[in-house]
């Protein structure tokens, strides 16, 4: 061995202690993240999608520490051969660069203005609470239709939070003959697959045909009908609209 090899040693070691520390370290940043993001989804509600309350530049903060353990890594692979500390920074790395990318490209279908809610009750008619919150996704009209023939989809999701507003719109809604408390077996051939299933979790639904003007009724006729379908919970103060165009076939020969 070599003097200058010799006068490396303590150095080599020191460096080589700090690279096992960095490594635990690293790893307690992931696992803090994880422990972050699912007490963030938890408080949420678990009726919302939490990819569009996300903001993108505080996704790609969280890239600056796995970003410069990646560089350490790459000094550390160089000066002692080890490859542990480069390989997790470069997956921590990619994974949230990427996760990042999607909120990014996601954030262009996304729509959070209340007004939309205002427009909606001139349409159907019927008033909903002044505060709160909502997130749009809008699909592209290239979108295309899924298995049942439904295009021009935009999905919301809605909460309210003034406690006064939500009480008179919960009674208005009891007392108006617009709302019911069952989706009807007939209604499902109008409405989208995902909310086939809401009747367990949601207490007052209303289906509005905006070409013909109905209310919670199958058309008599087959076409091309622009729906809007609401239901909302009352535990949770929370309304989900769908609207959407949908290609109906119906089997007159049986009307």
């Amino acid at each position: 061995m070599t003097s200058q090899e010799n006068c490396n040693l303590p150095f080599n070691n020191r460096v080589q202690s700090w690279s096992k520390v960095l490594f635990f370290v690293i790893i307690g940043y992931y696992i803090v993240l994880l422990i972050g993001q699912r007490i963030y989804l938890d408080s949420l509600g678990p009726e919302i999608n939490i990819l569009h309350k996300i903001d993108y530049r505080l996704v790609f903060s969280f890239l600056l520490f796995p970003l410069a353990t990646t560089l350490i890594g790459v000094w550390l692979r160089v000066k002692l051969h080890e490859w542990k500390n480069l390989i997790l920074g470069a997956l921590g790395s990619v994974t949230i660069l990427m996760f990042g990318l999607l909120v990014v490209m996601d954030q262009a279908f996304v729509s959070y203005d209340y007004q939309y809610l205002h427009n909606v009750e001139s349409v159907i008619t019927f008033d909903f609470p002044d505060q709160g919150e909502i997130t749009c996704m809008v699909f592209p009209e290239d979108y295309g239709a899924n298995e049942k023939g439904f295009t021009d989809m935009r999905g919301c999701f809605v909460y309210f939070s003034d406690e006064a507003e939500i009480a008179q719109f919960v009674d208005e809604v009891h007392s108006s003959n617009l709302w019911t408390d069952s989706i009807g077996e007939e209604n499902q051939r109008i409405i989208q697959i995902s909310e086939s299933n809401l009747e367990a979790m949601y207490d007052n639904f209303l289906i509005y045909n905006v070409d013909l003007q109905t209310y919670n009724q199958l058309p008599t006729t087959s076409g091309t009908y622009h729906i809007m379908f609401f239901a909302y919970r009352e535990e949770t103060s929370f309304l989900s609209i769908s609207e959407y165009t949908i290609e109906l076939v119906l089997d007159e020969s049986q009307g």
